[in-house]
């Protein structure tokens, strides 16, 4: 396909990016107008302008047919006119009328329109183009190759000698198209679009493209799939049709494009076999790869740039390929089905599935369709045309993919590995910043050998990787319990592991991939191999200990290779091997965030007998020390993170008592995080979810939260004062922030010629000057943020409040006693304000002033002084010619030196000319000469040049990783006003009336006393109830009444008080006393696993058998009617026996409510157990019943189910019968 020039000899745009030019606002000179031309005009040659390609093309006059002229163009072209109506002008020669090649009608654009309302509508087109926003406008000037001049117009994949040209757009499409006749059907029943684009659909919904699409991009209507019989099937091949009955491509509906209908893409599709040749119903396949014949059609004559895209879809059959071609990312077949279907896009015209959008638009679509599960693959352009010119020079025997412009995976985005980078933020006009997320965004990795069970959780925006290593029972309770307090997007699971595969995909409702082992989900000894290879931390050698590799890894790391924790070493292995192949692994991993995961239930007092520190005092001093502490400080710097004991708080009960979730439709509504959760930042929010999901256990660990908690109820002005600073806009999440920055500033993202770089710094980006404004609004958002939160944290030194872990988050020295932990940032941060940010912001470049940037300094410097010695050198010429001499610059050549043309004539200075001297160029009055003697410092010169350049381009990202540099300061800074913003949160919460601070009792007793206390999360008036279990009176309670009298309620609500109070929280009561609870349990409520095979009565028991098996007499236990799902003597069999070890072993404290009323009298007279029952009113001798949800001593004497069913408009006759059984069954049982 040859690229046709125009008048000008500059090649005709035939790339998408053309379909987006803007057009120019200077109009073309009107030619003379012709008052209708005839059959006179037959032969003559002619130019005719093209309104949206801005250009006149030549040809000559075919023939007449008494309406129209047919006009043979010189690229082949031919098209029917009329030249009454068209702007064209006669050249000189004449036309020999020759075969045609192929045909390009279309109905005249300005058919039946006076001259004056063609100018109307030219006007209207470009006042409408003028108003599009810039930012997806394609520059004029944009770099674009031949190659893909002639490539990547459309992706067109028929073979070359019968693929179309691609043709000339007559018309730009605007919004006056009710002024354009209606194109006629064609034969065929075909829809044949015209040159002028559809009506622009009405305002577009989130994601739905169509409006969107439609300002920038040519389409005709698409055509519904019930008539996809009547298309000619010629049409969909690569074959030749008939030039009337094709006249334009029609957009083709999903299931029509040839990879749904050519045999030859069965490959893609319904014969797809991975790159081992395994089928899909192999238990081996690997749906990451795709088999591809690179020898046999339809990849064998695809050109370079579609033979690249296979390529890459070759090891990437997973994701959604965004690949970019000019300024537009492109998605192609079944990525073009799933980003229409799913992101809004719209299908282009052509045979072949083919999407796109502008480069600055990534980010919208990327979340489009990773909140939806899939996995984006972005590949970027790596080369411009001259580098390609370049690479291929002299060279032979190259490949298609070698010839043609280089393009390498940039990102590979999935719901777990998203790191919000600049080319994810939403556009201006569309609010900025990036896209709501909603649901988890942690990438989990679990095996297990035996009953051994590793995991490593990542939450890779913010760069903080969990391991935990544990034994866990039948039902993975420690494991579910993990995955409730970090719940996953993506879990990654050994290839064969099937149930524990359908386990993690039932817990969370995450996608489950399968690794292959070794070679995908490391064992531990090459998970320790790549970690000390990849960079991401610094080498063992600096230790002076060759022998231990992890000796400079983060302290949980290398205590995890010490220790041989080859499970949770394996999981980090399959994590690593994971961002590995999304290339962000050595980000992550270096910012050496690694923390521990200890079940709850086997957290333990400290040993150490050191003074005892507080967990959250310890937490702010462990990231103040880290501050100034080197690696050598890691061990005394690990002896705050003591093992602080945590409430254990398993699946089950998260979910029965809804503590993060809730059955509401929204999914929060009426859950304690709803209740609790007023946090005003993001990073504050996320820390309360995990002191919620994990309640403290220590009683001083409690204290001294709840003495924060205390000080700011009972503190309005601190408390108000606080919160509605941190309630102002301009802090935005600083802990995302960080990992962001630190990403941008790693070395690897640098320029260098050595290769080893992130694909990332080598991308050719068009919009480069906007994404870098993002970049440093990103910096100035960061050092806006901390500037506003040092100012927050300052207050609390002049508040000067009394409990000590409010005095920590102040400003101060750590290392007093009670000294505040908030670090100095304005020493740091006043480095960074000698760059013009704001300018950097707007404008998208750096300028800083002198001294900022002390390696720029030194370059800037070391050009001076090259140009000085030039400079010195053409001074001392001058003196030893004794004439004027000056520089001379071109394009070609650089410092040739220039004197006046006298100087060479007789008796002139340089009548002999000096040795070596090259004459370049003369003109009447002057000559110049390139001298061989300034080779060497010409050369110095360039090469100070091209560093001073390289540092330039590098001078934003070392602006990034100065920044970095101080991370430990401001990570500190973010943990303080997280811990303060939680604070708060619970002190909202804890402000309400009716709420009470719980008081701690010391010591080994069990009791939980609770005085008109009420559920939280109940709205409206809430019948209060007096609760004692443990103590002075028995430990367990045996509650029966009536059905919807509130059990349920009264069970669900004791231990809603035990996990608030060991929050920190107040509790909804009068009063609240109690010893620290250890672990709830709780069995509620009617539901089976049928995926699992196990019953509902399967499920309670098995949910009984862990209450049996782990409970202590710390613990908290409530059961709800256990034994219902079987035969009633069985049922209350079983009843009576958990009864009976709750009471004589496990003496914990319980509730157990049934409507077994044996059961209840068996157990009345026993001293460890204490009967209630929900009070209520029997009226009408039993017809009404009058709910009082009223705890009262002794046992209901009856369930009232009748009445439930009257409530629930059971038809009469059902009842009376339900009744009279009732009674009989009665007087069986007590006969």
């Amino acid at each position: 396909m040859s690229g046709r020039k125009s008048s000008t000899g500059s090649m005709k745009q035939t790339t998408l990016a053309s379909f987006f030019k803007k057009p120019s606002t200077k109009a073309p000179e009107e030619p003379a107008k012709q008052k209708g031309p005839g059959a006179e005009v037959v032969g003559r040659r002619l130019k005719v302008w093209w309104p949206a390609d801005e250009a006149w093309y030549s040809g000559g006059v075919a023939s007449y047919d008494g309406e129209r002229h047919a006009i043979q163009y010189d690229d082949g072209d031919e098209e029917a006119v009329d030249l009454s109506k068209e702007k064209f002008e006669f050249l000189e020669g004449t036309h020999s009328p020759k075969e045609v090649k192929r045909e390009t009608k279309r109905p005249a654009p300005s058919a039946g329109l006076t001259a004056e309302q063609r100018a109307d509508r030219e006007r209207k087109r470009r006042k409408a183009s003028s108003d599009d926003d810039d930012d997806f406008v394609v520059d004029d000037d944009a770099s674009i190759s031949e190659e893909e001049e002639e490539e990547d117009e459309v992706f067109d994949e028929s073979d070359d000698e019968d693929k179309p040209k691609p043709k000339k757009r007559r018309v730009i499409a605007d919004d006056s198209d009710e002024e354009m006749p209606a194109a006629k059907s064609s034969p065929s029943s075909v829809p044949v679009s015209s040159d002028k684009k559809e009506t622009r659909p009405g305002t577009p919904t989130p994601f739905d493209a169509r409006g969107f699409h439609d300002r920038y991009r040519k389409r005709s209507a698409p055509v519904s799939a019930d008539k996809r019989e009547s298309y000619d099937l010629v049409e969909l091949t690569d074959q030749k049709v008939d030039s009337h009955d094709s006249e334009k491509k029609s957009v083709l509906p999903a299931g029509c494009h040839t990879h749904d209908v050519d045999p030859k893409y069965a490959f893609l599709t319904t014969a797809r076999r991975d790159a081992d040749g395994r089928t899909p119903d192999d238990p081996s396949f690997n749906a990451r790869t795709l088999k591809v014949d690179w020898h046999k059609e339809p990849i064998a004559k695809l050109t370079g740039t579609q033979q690249t895209w296979w390529q890459v879809k070759e090891t990437h059959a997973d994701c959604v390929l965004f690949y970019k071609i000019g300024k537009f990312y492109e998605l192609y077949h079944t990525d073009a089905d799933v980003g229409v279907a799913e992101a809004g896009l719209v299908y282009m015209k052509g045979d072949q599935a083919h999407a796109g959008f502008p480069e600055l638009a990534y980010g919208k679509y990327v979340e489009a369709l990773v909140s939806k599960g899939f996995k984006v693959c972005r590949v970027e352009q790596t080369e411009t045309p001259d580098q390609v010119k370049k690479r291929i020079a002299g060279r032979r025997g190259l490949s298609k993919i070698e010839k043609g412009m280089r393009r390498e995976v940039c990102s590979l985005t999935t719901p777990g590995t998203r790191l919000y980078t600049v080319l994810d933020m939403r556009l201006e006009k569309e609010g900025g910043g990036f896209e709501p997320v909603s649901g988890p965004t942690h990438l989990a990795a679990v095996c297990e050998k035996g009953s051994t069970v590793g995991v490593c959780v990542c939450d890779s925006p913010t760069g903080t990787f969990t391991l935990a290593q544990f034994e866990d029972d039948v039902q993975r309770t420690r494991l579910r319990t993990l995955l409730a307090a970090l719940p996953p997007a993506e879990v990654l699971v050994p290839r064969g592991s099937r149930d524990l595969a359908e386990i993690c995909e039932r817990a969370t409702g995450a996608s489950v991939e399968l690794l292959t082992p070794q070679s995908e989900f490391l064992d531990a000894d090459s998970c320790i191999e790549y970690l000390s290879i990849c960079g991401a931390f610094p080498k063992a050698s600096k230790q002076g200990n060759d022998n231990d590799v992890s000796a400079r890894w983060p302290p949980v790391l290398r205590t995890a290779v010490r220790g041989r924790a080859d499970s949770a070493l394996s999981s980090l292995g399959a994590v690593a091997w994971w961002l590995r192949r999304a290339l962000v692994d050595v980000e992550l991993l270096s910012m050496r965030r690694v923390d521990a995961y200890v079940p709850p239930d086997l957290g333990e007092a400290p040993e150490s007998t050191t003074a005892f520190v507080p967990h959250d005092e310890a937490q702010l001093l462990e990231a103040a020390l880290a501050i100034s502490s080197t690696d050598d400080d890691d061990d005394w710097r690990a002896a705050l993170r003591r093992k602080a004991p945590r409430m254990a708080l398993d699946a089950t009960t998260l979910k029965n008592l809804e503590v993060l979730r809730s059955s509401a439709p929204d999914g929060w509504s009426g859950s304690l995080w709803h209740l609790t959760h007023h946090c005003r930042t993001a990073f504050g929010g996320r820390l309360l979810r995990d002191w919620l999901s994990r309640p403290l256990l220590d009683k001083r660990d409690i204290d001294a939260r709840a003495d924060a908690v205390q000080e700011l109820v009972e503190s309005p002005d601190l408390y108000e004062g606080l919160a509605k600073a941190l309630k102002q806009k301009g802090i935005g999440d600083l802990e995302r922030a960080l990992q962001q920055l630190h990403t941008l500033g790693a070395d690897r993202r640098a320029p260098s010629s050595d290769g080893q770089q992130h694909p990332d710094a080598r991308a050719i980006l068009f919009d480069k000057l906007k994404f870098d404004a993002r970049r440093v609004k990103q910096l100035c958002s960061a050092i806006a943020g901390l500037e506003r939160c040092a100012t927050i944290m300052s207050s609390l030194t002049t508040k000067e409040p009394s409990s000590q872990l409010l005095k920590r988050l102040a400003p101060g020295s750590p290392q007093k006693s009670g000294g505040g932990c908030f670090p100095s940032l304005e020493d740091k941060l006043r480095l960074f304000r000698q760059f013009n940010l704001d300018h950097a912001a707007k404008e998208g470049t750096l300028k800083s002033s002198r001294g900022a940037d002390p390696a720029a300094d030194a370059a800037e410097d070391l050009v001076k002084a090259r140009e000085k010695d030039l400079d010195d050198w053409l001074k001392e010429a001058q003196r030893e010619h004794g004439c004027s001499l000056k520089w001379k610059h071109s394009a070609k050549d650089r410092y040739c030196v220039e004197a006046a043309d006298v100087l060479f004539g007789r008796g002139g200075k340089l009548e002999r000319l000096p040795a070596g001297w090259q004459q370049r160029s003369k003109t009447k009055k002057a000559r110049s000469f390139a001298v061989p003697a300034l080779k060497s410092l010409i050369q110095a010169l360039e090469d100070a040049e091209s560093s001073e350049k390289d540092l330039k381009a590098d001078q934003m990202r070392r602006l990034f990783k100065q920044f970095d540099e101080s991370r430990d300061r401001w990570a500190c800074a973010v943990k303080c006003v997280a811990t303060l913003d939680a604070l708060l949160s619970l002190a909202k919460a804890s402000r309400e009336p009716g709420y009470c601070r719980a008081e701690l009792l010391e010591g080994d007793g069990s009791t939980l006393k609770i005085e008109e206390g009420s559920h939280p999360c109940l709205a409206g008036d809430v019948v209060p109830n007096d609760l004692t279990i443990g103590g002075t009176k028995p430990h367990l309670l045996l509650l029966s009444g009536p059905n919807m009298g509130g059990k349920s309620t009264l069970l669900r609500q004791a231990c809603v008080a035990a996990i608030l109070a060991q929050v920190g929280c107040f509790v909804k009561a009068k009063s609240c006393t109690l010893h620290p609870v250890d672990r709830v349990f709780t069995r509620l409520g009617a539901s089976d696993k049928i995926l699992e095979g196990q019953s509902t009565f399967m499920v309670e028991l098995l949910e009984t058998a862990s209450i049996l098996k782990n409970a202590t007499e710390k613990s908290l236990v409530i059961l709800d009617e256990l034994g219902r799902g079987t035969a009633t003597f069985d049922g209350a069999a079983i009843a009576h026996s958990v009864v009976d070890h709750l009471v004589k072993q496990a003496k914990c404290r319980a509730l157990f409510a049934t409507h077994y009323h044996d059961l209840v009298r068996s157990w009345s007279s026993h001293d460890s157990v204490q009967l209630g029952h929900m009070d209520c009113l029997v009226r009408d001798g039993g017809e009404n019943v009058v709910f009082l949800y009223k705890l009262a001593e002794g046992c209901s004497p009856k369930s009232f189910g009748i009445n439930v069913a009257r409530l629930a408009r059971l038809p009469k006759r059902v009842l009376e019968r339900a009744a009279e059984k009732s009674a009989e069954f009665e007087d069986a049982l007590m006969a």
